[in-house]
């Protein structure tokens, strides 16, 4: 009975041991994934202002020269706002994202990305789980930000994302 159980111990050190450093492994393997995503984005911008200094030489109707130009520029911005939250945005997220900017200039990258989430229906577990938090803490980010906001005790951040985006 003594060695059944000493062994049990055994099994559960070594389990724990196991999901440790796996753990590890998963977080130097994100860290790598977010590097190289960093220099794909720094890639991606350079590229692009390349392009529209190339657009800018070229002999052709001025009115397509700013259109092409504008183009860039709208993708530029994309990348740029995706590399501030960390995170890829569509065009609509994008829009949203600098609305919500534009009308509460007081939140932080992590907050506009928690508001996005947020507005596109993740549950706060998902969210804690995106930002390495526990459920707990994300209750209370939600809480400040809906301070933030400035919106009542009862009106929803969801409501009053969905109700921006809308605008």
């Amino acid at each position: 009975m003594y060695a059944a159980a000493m062994l049990s111990k055994q099994t559960t050190y070594g389990n724990e041991a196991r999901i440790a450093e796996l753990q590890e492994i998963a977080d130097a393997n994100d860290q790598e994934l977010s590097r190289m995503a960093q220099v794909r984005n720094v890639q991606q911008i350079t590229t692009l202002r390349n392009i529209t200094d190339h657009i800018h030489t070229l002999d052709i109707d001025p009115d397509l020269k700013r259109t092409m130009t504008e183009a860039c520029l709208k993708i530029m911005e994309n990348e740029l706002m995706a590399r501030r939250l960390n995170i890829e945005l569509t065009q609509n997220d994008l829009v949203f994202v600098l609305k919500l900017e534009k009308k509460h200039p007081n939140l932080s990258p992590r907050d506009l990305r928690i508001c996005l989430y947020t507005k596109l229906g993740y549950y706060t577990t998902e969210m804690a789980g995106f930002c390495k938090i526990g459920k707990r803490g994300m209750e209370s980010v939600r809480y400040r930000i809906h301070r933030m906001l400035g919106i009542g005790p009862s009106e929803s951040i969801k409501s009053y994302l969905t109700a921006l985006s809308l605008e």
